[in-house]
């Protein structure tokens, strides 16, 4: 883990890595469909304006705002997240994706997005206000190799709990 950490931010940094919440995505039950997704697009935009200008070292996409929250996500919600990192994802500085929590959909717009990290909860199991939860850590780095040469590299976290 530590060389994958020093080889997207370079040997004894301590980066910050700044949080990028997206509006609900479609279909989730406090999504402005007045907007849609340009909505979502622009209201990301302006927050990663603020936050690149401040000197961030990555930036990292969560759909925070798709409360309450689902272990799988959808086609849809894969689409809109890939959507919004394609057209906002910086150029200059390294940024990951984080998709609560389906750690599959986050490495997929990883993967097609040419994020170089993930962050999701991996290991044990939690038992939470979604009912048991099983991360598989396993399928998830068979599904990476899957993908040909890296293209994310799996943060694995391991908070108190789901909410970390």
């Amino acid at each position: 883990m530590t060389a994958r950490f020093d080889r997207i931010f370079g040997a004894g940094t301590k980066p910050v890595i700044a949080m990028a919440h997206l509006p609900a995505l479609p279909g989730a039950p406090l999504h402005d469909a007045a907007t849609g997704m340009r909505g979502v697009v622009d209201a990301v935009a302006r927050d990663l304006e603020i936050l690149l200008a401040e000197g961030v070292d990555a930036v990292m996409f969560c759909n925070e705002n798709d409360r309450p929250y689902r272990l799988a996500a959808s086609l849809v919600d894969t689409a809109a997240m890939a959507r919004v990192v394609t057209e906002l994802a910086p150029r200059d500085r390294p940024f990951g994706v984080d998709y609560l929590w389906d750690a599959r959909c986050a490495l997929a717009v990883a993967a097609t997005t040419g994020a170089s990290f993930i962050r999701e909860v991996m290991p044990g199991v939690f038992e939470s206000d979604m009912g048991l939860w099983r991360p598989d850590p396993a399928a998830l780095l068979r599904e990476r190799r899957g993908l040909g040469p890296p293209q994310a590299h799996v943060a694995l976290t391991r908070p108190a709990s789901p909410r970390g």
